[in-house]
C-alpha cells in the first residue's frame, strides 16, 4: 500500500486485514516509520484468501533521510517478494487530490515500470465523508483531471472505504467488493503478481539466504525459512542493501524530474517523493 501521509493508509489496511495489524492515528504526520507486514485468514464461505498487506513509511516524511526511505523501499520489496498481486494507492476523500499524489504515482511508474499500473487499485479512504446524496462517480466528476486520468490508467478499478464503520457485517462487506475488484484484476493479469528487476533480484538474495539458513537449520520446512528471511528484512533490512541503493541512486533523478515537473520544493527528498504513509 502507498499513499500520502495522513491518506488513511494504515486504518485502511486494518480494515482489509480485519484487525488492527497497523498503528494508525487521526493525523497529517506519519505513523509508519518503517515497512511493516500484516496477515490474516479471509473465508467467505465458500473461500479462504490469505490475505497479506505492506504498509509502507510516510510520504514526504522530512524527518526520514534519503538513506532510511530507500532501506525501507527495499525492505518493502523483499517482504512482498516474489511480488504483489495488488499495488493500492490509498486516496483520502476529506480533502483535495494534490500535486504530491499525482507525483507519487508518476513515480512509481518511473521506478517500477508502466506494467505497474495494471496491478494498481485506488482506495478512497475517509468514506465517511461522502454524504447519503452524494456519490463517488460524483466525487470524481469534480476531481480535478490528474485524478481523473490516473483512475481512467488504472481501469477505472476504485473502491470506497470507510474505516470508522462499528458494524462487523459492514466491514466484511465492504471487504468483499474490494476482494470482487481484485479477483477480476488478477484474472485479467492471467493470475500472475507483479514483478519487475527489483523484485526479481530481492527473490534471488532472498531464496540465497533461504538456502544458507536451510543449511545450518536442516529441521525447518520451506515455509518457515521464507517467514524467518522476511523477519530479517523487515527487521534489519541489511540483506538487501544493495537493491535500497539502487533504489536511492533513482530517486535521487526522480526527484529532480518532479521538482521540474510539479515545481513542489519538498520532491527533493529523493525518492521519499513517491512513498506513502
Amino acid at each position: 500500500m502507498i499513499g500520502k501521509t495522513g491518506s488513511g493508509k494504515s486504518a485502511t489496511g486494518n480494515s482489509i486485514l480485519q484487525k488492527e495489524a497497523f498503528v494508525s492515528l487521526s493525523s497529517s504526520s506519519s505513523c509508519t516509520k518503517n515497512c511493516r507486514r500484516g496477515e490474516n485468514i479471509y473465508d467467505t464461505g465458500s473461500k479462504k484468501y490469505n490475505l497479506v498487506v505492506v504498509d509502507t513509511p510516510g510520504l514526504y516524511d522530512t524527518k526520514m533521510s534519503n538513506e532510511e526511505t530507500s532501506k525501507e523501499i527495499a525492505k518493502c520489496v523483499g517482504v512482498s517478494s516474489p511480488g504483489p498481486h495488488v499495488i493500492i494507492f490509498v486516496v483520502s476523500l476529506a480533502g483535495r487530490f494534490t500535486e504530491e499524489e499525482d507525483a507519487t504515482a508518476m513515480h512509481l511508474v518511473k521506478l517500477f515500470g508502466e506494467k505497474l499500473m495494471d496491478y494498481m487499485i485506488i482506495i478512497f479512504s475517509y468514506g465517511d465523508n461522502i454524504q447519503k446524496e452524494d456519490s463517488i462517480e460524483k466525487k470524481l466528476a469534480d476531481a480535478p483531471d490528474p485524478l481523473k486520468h490516473l483512475v481512467k490508467k488504472c481501469g477505472n478499478r476504485c473502491v470506497v472505504f470507510n474505516n470508522k464503520l462499528g458494524s462487523k457485517d459492514k466491514k466484511k462487506k465492504q471487504l468483499k467488493v474490494l476482494i470482487d475488484v481484485v479477483e477480476k484484476m488478477i484474472e485479467n493479469n492471467g493470475r500472475s503478481f507483479y514483478t519487475d528487476k527489483m523484485f526479481k533480484e530481492a527473490e534471488e538474495e532472498l531464496q540465497k539466504a533461504m538456502e544458507k539458513l536451510k543449511a545450518d537449520n536442516e529441521k525447518l520446512q520451506a515455509v518457515d525459512l521464507r517467514k524467518t528471511v522476511r523477519n530479517e528484512v523487515e527487521e534489519e533490512g541489511s540483506l538487501l542493501s544493495n537493491i535500497g541503493q539502487g533504489i536511492l541512486t533513482a530517486g535521487q533523478g526522480l526527484a529532480a524530474a518532479a521538482i521540474e515537473a510539479t515545481g513542489v520544493p519538498r520532491l527533493v527528498n529523493g525518492i521519499a517523493s513517491w512513498l506513502g504513509q
